[in-house]
């Protein structure tokens, strides 16, 4: 293959750096208003927090995530669908077809937000990524396989809801016969008993999540020290709860009776489903609001830290080939590009984020605390075993199957929008195809037209 002459040229095509800058604006705006919402949709749902509350609190966890913990070297070429070596002959090439990306990427997950799908932007990204190898060197530049391939991709859409889906319903399941179904008075004494073994779950499960999953810098630590340090944080914050906790929330529960559930304002369908719902007393539901509220707080955290590299990582390929002229297996990501990023997400949830809330709240199945709760510690215990194995999920995937699995929970199939689940598995389904098949051809459209030669043409202001 012939080199292209504009190898190690920097700063070539300033109008493709201009509109780059634009599309990671849109790529990382969309995951605000997708994947971010659907992290704090059950705790909105459950009436824990409300909307606004739930956009500052995660406004500020994501930034935090971004500009504390995210990783300022990314791959060239996201979740490495295409080699990223094959483009070194002619780096704009790859820098523009990485512009495309964000475009088609965000693009779509703009589309099904619209929709109220809960999609994922990870695979949004690897379907862009896919369409770019396959418009540059037909299927054999895609990487199909299970191991680090797409067939991995295509897996983890049945993998990850499932086993997200059956431990919430464990966690919920052990909770609802433990504690949630007996009396009130006897439900609210079991719950504070409790409130120690739930501090262990719950800060074990985030530290755990936060070690293998959130913090990039981390991800490679050694079993030998990851292990004893996740279950050396369970046990603190096990004795924090047994020692400060229990005695508050029992003066708490004393003092503040609390609410639960208000299904005013719902549409009539959704109403008749929560009729069908198991509802307990209230303020044992009070008990499980704080636990909560910290696991979508981590959640959100580790989401900027870790996630946020689905938008900036193809703008950050396009600004190091506009900078250095060459092409580069990593690619460095500027501390002020994070910060745009993370200032994009956030906007995206604060003007979008209650279409993916709405969805995933109270229209798919009945909401409360202590379900949420589950639902956050059955999606982060999912994401974090099969990340540290190396296998591609998707936080989206796993919250959606774990707030479908407690919703059956209540032993009546007509307590779950199943519209509505049908709805979001026929986005995930789209996802891929839908963002390769527009980012493809965009990408061919403008990588294979006509070229204009300096002083022919139109160009030249001669039309003869």
């Amino acid at each position: 293959m012939v080199d292209s002459p504009e190898i190690g040229i920097p700063y070539l095509y300033k109008g493709l750096i201009t509109w780059a800058f634009f599309w990671a604006f849109l790529d990382a705006f969309t995951i605000g208003a997708n994947d971010v919402a659907n992290a704090f949709a059950n705790a909105v749902g459950a009436r824990t927090i409300s909307f606004r509350t739930a956009v500052s609190i995660a406004c500020v966890c994501e930034l935090v995530g971004v500009i504390a913990l995210g990783s300022t070297v990314t791959d060239a070429v996201r979740k490495k669908m295409v080699k990223v070596d094959w483009f070194k002959h002619d780096p704009y090439v790859l820098a523009l077809g990485m512009s495309c990306v964000n475009l088609g990427s965000g693009g779509w997950v703009f589309i099904a937000t619209t929709l109220s799908m809960p999609v994922s932007t990870t695979h949004s990204v690897v379907g862009a990524i896919l369409g770019i190898g396959i418009a540059t060197w037909g299927a054999s530049g895609v990487n199909w396989g299970y191991d680090g391939g797409f067939g991995g991709v295509v897996a983890s859409w049945f993998i990850s809801p499932i086993l997200s889906g059956v431990l919430a319903a464990i966690f919920y399941l052990s909770t609802k016969f433990l504690v949630l179904k007996h009396p009130d008075d006897v439900a609210v004494r079991r719950g504070i008993a409790l409130l120690p073994v739930y501090f262990f779950f719950a800060f074990g499960v985030v530290a755990g999540f936060m070690v293998m999953k959130g913090i990039p810098a981390l991800k490679k630590t050694p079993y030998k020290v990851t292990v004893p340090v996740t279950f050396g944080i369970a046990i603190f914050f096990g004795i924090v709860g047994y020692i400060f906790c229990v005695p508050w929330t029992r003066r708490a529960i004393c003092i503040f009776p609390g609410f639960f559930m208000d299904i005013g304002g719902l549409k009539e369908e959704d109403a008749a489903m929560h009729a069908k719902a198991f509802q307990a007393y209230s303020k044992t539901e009070e008990m499980f609001k704080m636990l909560q509220l910290t696991t979508c707080c981590f959640f959100s955290i580790s989401h900027g830290a870790n996630d946020m590299a689905n938008a900036v990582a193809p703008f950050a390929t396009v600004w190091m080939v506009y900078s250095t002229g060459t092409v580069s297996s990593k690619a460095d990501v500027p501390m002020w590009l994070l910060v745009y990023g993370g200032l994009a997400l956030d906007v995206g949830l604060l003007t979008m984020g209650y279409y993916i809330m709405d969805a995933l709240g109270n229209r798919l199945t009945l909401q409360s605390p202590s379900r949420g709760f589950c639902i956050e510690l059955g999606a982060m215990f999912t994401v974090m075993t099969f990340s540290r194995l190396g296998v591609p999920v998707s936080t989206t995937h796993c919250i959606s199957g774990a707030t479908t699995a407690v919703g059956l929970c209540n032993g009546d199939v007509g307590a779950v929008n199943w519209k509505l689940v049908g709805v979001i598995f026929g986005g995930w389904l789209l996802t891929c195809p839908c963002a390769g098949i527009v980012t493809g051809l965009l990408y061919w459209a403008i990588a294979a037209a006509p070229s204009p030669v300096a002083g022919n043409g139109f160009f030249s202001g001669y039309h003869g």
